[in-house]
């Protein structure tokens, strides 16, 4: 997996990368707001980035564009 992520890593960080604040992606998965702070600690470790927008450009960077763009 990419950067070592695990699936609720992964679910985490394309919430975020998307916007959603920590408070939103613990309703939306129904798990505590501690544990999305610990899932976006490990996020932020593993992949380097310091914070919500580092990450967002993070995965903007990797995303590949869309055809005829």
């Amino acid at each position: 997996a990419l950067f070592g992520l695990t699936t609720a890593e992964k679910h985490v960080a394309t919430q975020a990368a998307n916007g959603l604040a920590a408070t939103d992606i613990a309703l939306s998965r129904g798990v505590s707001i501690n544990t999305i702070r610990s899932q976006l600690d490990a996020i932020y470790d593993k992949t380097g980035q310091s914070g919500q927008l580092g990450l967002q450009k993070l995965i903007l960077d990797l995303t590949p564009p869309l055809v005829g763009e």
